[in-house]
């Protein structure tokens, strides 16, 4: 049984600028191949309903969110964090595509872990 969820997909890969930034932030990071840094293709899931399917609208609530999580996944200390985190510097270091339908397939209920 397929199930519909009130749901929508961000998928999110890396441009270059983040490549560059993950490739700065120390001398063993400068060896990791941009493949390497762009290959790892985060979706996020985000409410789809209060805005309907105006796209820009779930960029714009959702891409502080989102530009977090993926500095994160390279650097715990904010420090070295861009300071420039808004809409037009992620837009720049990030393509994103919205799916804004997204369909379950699985049989099961998903697993929910808050703050992982």
């Amino acid at each position: 049984m397929t199930y519909l969820t009130n749901r929508a997909a961000f998928i999110v890969i890396p441009r270059q600028p983040f490549v560059d930034w993950v490739q700065g932030l120390d001398a063993d990071a400068a060896n990791i191949p941009a493949e390497d840094i762009m290959d790892p293709r985060a979706v996020y899931l985000v409410f789809d309903h209060e805005d309907g399917y105006d796209q820009e609208k779930l960029i714009q609530k959702n891409f502080k969110a989102v530009f977090e999580e993926q500095l994160n996944g390279w650097s715990l200390d904010e420090t070295q964090w861009p300071e420039k985190r808004d809409l037009r510097t992620f837009k720049k270091w990030f393509h994103i595509a919205i799916c804004s339908m997204v369909i379950d397939l699985a049989d099961k209920q998903p697993m929910i872990e808050s703050d992982y």
